[in-house]
């Protein structure tokens, strides 16, 4: 990826708590248009806390958080939602189980419109099963990795300049997380938006990645080019 692409969603020296227990010790993120950053770390190492924080759904301590250059700390989620952020929390939040599947992208992407047109042409193409299949489905009905993907159809639908991804394979099949990533990728590529992806698939998300992070008790311990990233050998010291 080019390093001189445009910077959507940059973080800097960002510092969490949950009332008296740290969690995020000054962490630093830089997200690029059209480009995937992968996020690893143990469970509990803050990586949720992370993007819950980058989407305004979690205040900070210390630190800036700026989308496009503007400094969005005291912008509410629902502002960075309308500026171009969307964040798909693991377990297929964000859907509707009572409505359809083409209900739930119908709030977002109004099909009147030559540009909802455009996105829905592009949610077909990547997510042919529940957008043909099972669009007249109930979602509560769907098996758990079609809720998924009707979720990253939603936050696909708002065209975001930046998209948040919280564990979006967990508990999916291989051949499933496949696809997922590599409508991911599509996306970034596609649309040009900014992802930040965090993903136990260490292998399938660095796959599709350009930059990897790891985050460790709280600390941003490693930044490396997909390309440069350890060996298997080599990663026990990061975790």
């Amino acid at each position: 990826m080019n390093g001189s692409a445009h910077s959507m969603l940059s973080a800097d020296g960002v510092v969490v708590s949950y009332g008296p227990r740290p969690v995020l010790h000054g962490c630093d993120i830089n997200l690029r248009a059209g480009e995937i950053v992968a996020l690893f770390g143990h469970n509990g190492a803050g990586k949720t806390t992370l993007l819950r924080t980058l989407a305004g759904l979690k205040q900070l301590d210390r630190g800036t958080i700026r989308i496009s250059g503007e400094d969005v700390c005291r912008m509410s989620a629902s502002r960075r939602a309308r500026s171009g952020l969307a964040f798909v929390p693991d377990g297929a939040g964000g859907v509707f189980g009572s409505l359809t599947v083409a209900e739930n992208i119908g709030i977002v992407c109004s099909e009147r419109q030559a540009r909802g047109n455009e996105t829905l042409d592009l949610l077909t193409e990547m997510f042919p099963v529940v957008m043909k299949e099972k669009r007249g489905q109930l979602v509560s009905r769907l098996s758990g990795g079609q809720r998924q993907m009707v979720a990253m159809a939603v936050a696909i639908a708002r065209q975001p300049k930046i998209l948040l991804l919280d564990e979006p394979s967990l508990g999916l099949a291989p051949v499933v997380v496949e696809e997922m990533l590599a409508a991911v990728k599509h996306i970034a590529q596609r649309l040009g938006a900014a992802v930040l992806v965090v993903e136990q698939d260490m292998p399938a998300a660095l796959a599709v990645a350009d930059r990897v992070h790891i985050l460790k008790q709280g600390n941003m311990v490693l930044a490396s080019p997909a390309a440069d990233f350890p060996s298997p050998d080599d990663l026990w010291k990061y975790f």
